[in-house]
């Protein structure tokens, strides 16, 4: 038996330059550096031109491109010259890749043998010139698995190094980052918090709306009708998330949340909410606010409020109330044969003792609704009479007693030692600044919708002083409100509005020959049918 060896005739790149010398290889280089700090851009172009040197040196290599990234090196995905680099090699352009190290190209032992598998079924070279490995020698891989995972331990230290800095930061009450995209602020060399006004006007009226009665999603759209902004002046395409998020968010008040989120998975960056896995630290007053807290805590109470509620789709259901029998009336049929009846007739109505109770046509109702509006003018001394009362009274009553009992709370507070008799005294006070604050915030509720009542029948007036230029932070709730103010066309209403239904009124109470529309405002109007 005679045997006869037949040479291979076709080889791969870097056996071809073995076995001819003259055989020219096409050469590229990776590099990448960590961050985009100066020194490490210094660094960053001394990589370049060092590859491109040496490879223009070898008279047998031609130089393909030098690929490199400025990204994080634990994630491939984000290495966009990276993956064209690889794209490259799928395409047949490249034989030979040159890498500072094995953790300039990979910090991900899975992601490093991967990529080195794929180029090798692909016939490429990678040459490490700081651990000195070629992947064409075959105990090359070991070598590579042990630094790869080398090199990934390195990044899991340093990402714990990184999350520890961040926590003492936070422990500090210092801003670490997320406020890039924060409507409202910028951040500032001492990284604190700035307000950008235009920007604080829209947070403000998207708050202010929200206290009025309207949606998230009527908000939303309203801001993208209008055109209005994003951050930096930027087009928006608004949503309800994005108005939930402004509206929950507690550094518009001027306090300040720290690791809100924190990251999972060093190599994938995956962030989560943090429901109480790590702690969380509050920064009280930590920077200007855009939103007087008063009105914060307003509005995360409404939203509490609204999630409670059956939340109803039109404005006038839940608001329409039998004057009999006090059901709620029913909406049925629809556009012109449309009609509102008594809830608890429609259960009953073939009863003899059934409510007396008479439905009506929406468009009737509407009507009615619009003249009650056109009433209010003759309630208009009634209104000014209350507001008057609460901002005068009950509003600096209730502001004296807080002061009082701040003080009080404040001098016990920073006392060395607390008896027993101390801090039981210490515990009533807060208790009782509790009550009273609820007590003011009621009344100012009831002020505002009174406010917002005489705004609409064009019968309130606030100008600015003379030589008084309004600042960029709004502490005071009164400032808030009178800065938020909506002009409306004066004269009487003429067109039925939900919207109108929603921010003024608490119920309507139909009759046969009338029905009663109670306003927020605290005032009731009647209107024959």
């Amino acid at each position: 038996m005679k045997i006869r060896e037949i040479k291979p005739t076709i080889l791969k790149p870097m056996e071809a330059a073995a076995a001819d010398p003259q055989q020219t290889l096409r050469v590229a280089a990776y590099c990448r550096t960590s961050t985009d700090r100066d020194e490490q851009e210094t660094s960053f172009e001394a990589q370049k031109t060092h590859f491109t040197s040496v490879i223009e040196a070898n008279p047998n290599w031609k130089l393909v491109d030098i690929y490199a990234d400025e990204e994080s090196g634990t994630r491939v995905y984000k290495r966009e010259n990276f993956l064209r680099m690889i794209k490259d090699c799928e395409d047949g352009k490249i034989d030979l890749i040159l890498a500072k190290s094995i953790s300039r190209f990979a910090r991900n032992t899975l992601d490093s043998l991967r990529f080195l598998r794929k180029l090798e079924s692909l016939g490429v070279v990678i040459i490490f010139t700081k651990e000195g490995i070629n992947t064409s020698d075959k105990s090359g891989e070991l070598m590579i698995s042990v630094m790869s995972a080398i090199a990934q331990q390195e990044s899991a230290s340093i990402s714990q190094n990184v999350q520890l800095g961040l926590r003492y930061h936070f422990q500090e009450g210092k801003l670490c980052g997320g406020v890039h995209n924060l409507l409202g602020y910028e951040r500032t060399p001492e990284a604190s918090l700035r307000i950008v006004f235009d920007e604080a006007e829209t947070v403000r009226r998207i708050f202010r709306m929200y206290i009025d009665g309207y949606s998230m999603r009527h908000i939303a759209q309203t801001l993208n009708n209008e055109h209005v902004p994003g951050k930096n002046g930027k087009p928006r395409n608004w949503n309800p998330s994005a108005i939930q998020y402004i509206l929950t968010n507690e550094k518009y008040m001027g306090d300040l949340m720290l690791q809100k989120y924190y990251t999972v998975d060093f190599l994938t960056k995956k962030v989560k909410p943090n429901k109480g896995e790590l702690p969380r630290y509050y920064v009280e007053d930590n920077h200007p606010p855009i939103v007087p807290k008063e009105v914060f805590l307003l509005v995360q109470e409404e939203i509490e409020r609204r999630k409670d509620s059956s939340g109803h789709r039109m404005a006038l259901s839940g608001r329409c109330t039998c004057g009999y029998c006090s059901a709620g009336y029913r909406r049925m049929g629809s556009g012109r044969y449309t009609y509102w009846r008594c809830g608890a007739k429609l259960a009953h109505q073939y009863q003899a003792d059934a409510c007396e109770g008479e439905g009506i046509r929406e468009a009737e109702l509407q009507e009615l609704i619009v003249s009650a509006f056109n009433l209010l003018p003759f309630e208009r001394d009634e209104l000014v009479s209350m507001r008057r009362q609460i901002n005068e009274e009950t509003l600096v009553k209730a502001d004296v007693i807080l002061k009082g009992l701040k003080s009080q709370i404040k001098a016990l507070e920073e006392a060395e030692v607390l008896s027993d008799a101390d801090r039981e005294d210490l515990i009533g006070l807060n208790t009782q600044y509790t009550t009273v604050s609820r007590k003011r915030a009621e009344f100012a509720c009831r002020e505002r919708q009174i406010r917002d009542l005489l705004e609409r029948i064009d019968f309130i007036e606030d100008v600015e002083p003379e030589g008084v230029t309004v600042s960029s932070a709004c502490k005071d709730e009164t400032e808030f409100y009178r800065r938020t103010r909506r002009i409306y066309p004066s004269g009487l209403v003429t067109e039925y509005a939900d919207d109108d239904v929603v921010r003024f009124i608490e119920r309507i109470i139909i009759y046969k020959d009338r029905i009663e529309v109670e306003f927020k405002a605290g005032v009731t109007v009647s209107v024959d049918r």
